[in-house]
Parts: structure tokens; sequence; C-alpha cells
């Protein structure tokens, strides 16, 4: 069997997954496998079927529900209390990358909801040094962080038991890795990680040319949230983070790129009143508001 083989009980549990990806997907996703999703009707024509399924819209009340308990559940950040103080950095650096302890909680918890489990494991950085002692560890700044596997990557694992405990032999975790050339063109390859309790071994095959790359003639505009809400309604920018209400007035015109947006758990604290009189007394005045920033 090759490592990038998934296991059988992992393509059980992959059979099942298709609706709900599918489904967080959303519209671009639905259309693109709409021969599974939408299937042409006995006496539907090709191009009847192809305007009914660009004319299709998904009202994505299951991602919507996904996202809206997460962030229920998150809504407050986690505290830390009672552990040793070298591992306090844990709930603002979770993951060794700037990812705070609830927003690596928050991402098991989006897992657990949509696959029915999640997979995190501590790992550590790696050294020159085979072996390091305490004072080494802190001189270094060597700190064990957490990693968050997807239930779609972890493609294989081996467990044995030892007087009724269950133990990891190794797993196997499914990626791709990403590099551009000197062109400035992406290549990937499939790379499997073999993690097991001694060592991390990485398998990959070689370094391709990512398909439909096509060098073009692109332009990156850099402009104020209402510039580029003016630049997409009229046709002039290609693609553009933009506002939701912006978004709402021409939704029919555009189409949403999935798992992509300016969010965050909990407040944003993004948008402040200020005024030098009470509230009572401004009540009935004028609000100043930035030409910048996309109207209220």
């Amino acid at each position: 069997m090759a490592i990038n083989t998934p296991t059988r009980a992992y393509k059980e549990m992959a059979s099942k997954w298709q609706l709900p990806l599918a489904l967080l997907g959303g519209t671009p996703r639905m259309r693109q496998e709409c021969k599974q999703w939408l299937p042409q009707l006995p006496d539907e024509s090709d191009e009847v079927y192809r305007i009914r399924v660009e004319r299709s819209f998904l009202f994505n009340v299951y991602k919507r529900t996904i996202v809206s308990m997460v962030g229920n559940a998150f809504s407050s950040n986690i505290t830390v209390s009672g552990i040793p103080e070298e591992l306090e950095y844990l709930e603002w650096n979770a993951n060794g990358q700037g990812q705070s302890l609830t927003e690596h909680a928050a991402e098991l918890f989006y897992d657990i909801l949509v696959f029915g489990k999640c997979h995190n494991y501590v790992d550590f950085p790696s050294s020159n040094i085979e072996r390091v002692n305490y004072a080494q560890y802190k001189k270094m700044g060597l700190r064990p962080y957490l990693a968050r596997i997807s239930p779609v990557n972890l493609i294989g694992w081996e467990l044995s038991y030892n007087n009724g405990f269950e133990n990891i032999e190794h797993i196997r975790i499914s990626d791709v890795d990403v590099r551009i050339d000197e062109d400035f063109c992406e290549e990937e390859r499939e790379i499997i990680r073999l993690v097991t309790p001694e060592y991390i071994r990485v398998y990959g095959r070689p370094f391709a040319s990512v398909k439909n790359n096509d060098a073009g003639d692109f332009k990156i505009i850099t402009e104020v949230p209402t510039k580029l809400n003016e630049g997409m309604k009229s046709g002039d920018i290609d693609i553009s983070p933009i506002s939701s209400f912006s978004y709402a007035e021409s939704f029919d015109q555009y189409m949403l790129l999935p798992d992509l947006s300016v969010s965050s758990y909990g407040k944003v604290n993004s948008i402040y009143l200020f005024h030098k009189k009470s509230i009572e007394e401004i009540k009935f005045g004028k609000i100043a508001l930035p030409t910048t920033s996309p109207r209220l």
C-alpha cells in the first residue's frame, strides 16, 4: 500500500463529508458540482440546464448556522490560569504563528460541527541540537505549540493497545506544498507527513506547474473601501473585497468566494463615535462620517 493511500475508516467518513463540504462552498461549489447536487431533468435541454444552474443560488443556512454557533461559543476570549509561567504564552500564541488560544479552539469546534470530530496535537520546533536541557530550552526560545489537523487531511493512522490504554503508533497527514518559481508561477506537489512519537518524515512528489496558471497582466489597486465598492459596481475592478451592503445592492452581479472574509470572533471594535458633549445634547444633531468608509 502506498503511503498516500487513505485507510478504509477514513474513506467511510469522507463519503459522509461530501454534502457538508459542498454546502460550505456555497453557490460556486454547488454550481461546480451541479451534476451531483442540481441534476439535469430528463426533458431538459443542455442549454436550459446551463441557464438554470447559472441562475441558481444557495441560501446558505447551514454555513450561517455553523459560523453563528462558533461565534457564540467563543464570543469571549479564553483565559488561562494555574499553569506554569513558561506556558502562559499559549493564551495569545497557541500555534506559534500568532493565533490565540480562543481562535485555535474556535477552529477545532468548527471541525467538530462539520466533521463530527477534530484533531489537535502538540508539536515542538526543530533545532540543530539533538538533545537540550532546560537551560538551553529557555535560552533558545524553544516552545511547544498546538497544531490543528483538518479531518480531511488526516488520511491514516495506526493504533496499539497496552493494558487497555490506546497508543498512537503513527498518523499520516496529506498536504500540498507550494513554491514560486523564477517566473513567479506557482508549482505544487503532494506531500505526506508521517508523524510518530519519535520522528516526523515528509514524503513528496516532484514539483509540477499548477494547472491553468497562465501568466497574466494583473494590476493591483490600493484604494479605500468606498472606491473599491464603486470600482466593482462599475466593472472597472474584476475582483476585490467589498462592503456587505455593497454586495447586497448588486448581489446578482457578483459571485462570492468561499471561506474568504474580513471577520472576527467576538467584538471587532473598528468603528468608534467621538463626541465632546453628552448623548442627550447631541442626539438630534448631525453625525459626520468619513468619506473613505462605506455608508452606514
